[in-house]
């Protein structure tokens, strides 16, 4: 992966937006899921938590499509390069602890 110099204030606008855009879709997207399942296919008695967690559960799972779909728009350019830099910090980072553990207990012994 190559440095790439990013703008912060542009990041973090367009962080700011996609966290408001996929709150405001996961609520919209699980209340209409739960709720069109609960109208069609009950009797409306009793809690229905379970088909409220599935309205939640596709609402991540479409949510997810929609974003992985648009991952290389030139809006998300940013917000994937520092996705894909963090989860490599953290890929080293893992690693590193796993290594000076080995290390540790080569000179213990």
């Amino acid at each position: 992966m190559k440095r790439q110099t990013i703008d912060k204030q542009t990041y973090r606008k367009h962080l700011n937006i996609l966290i408001a855009i996929g709150v405001v879709s996961l609520m919209t997207l699980s209340l209409l899921i739960s709720q069109s399942v609960i109208y069609f296919f009950t009797d409306g008695e009793g809690t229905h938590f379970w088909i409220n967690l599935m309205g939640v559960a596709v609402s991540v799972f479409i949510l997810g499509s929609v974003l992985k779909k648009f991952r290389n728009h030139e809006f998300m350019m940013e917000i994937d390069y520092v996705w894909r830099l963090k989860q490599q910090t953290n890929y080293i980072y893992r690693k590193s602890k796993k290594i000076e553990a080995a290390i540790d207990k080569m000179t213990t012994e």
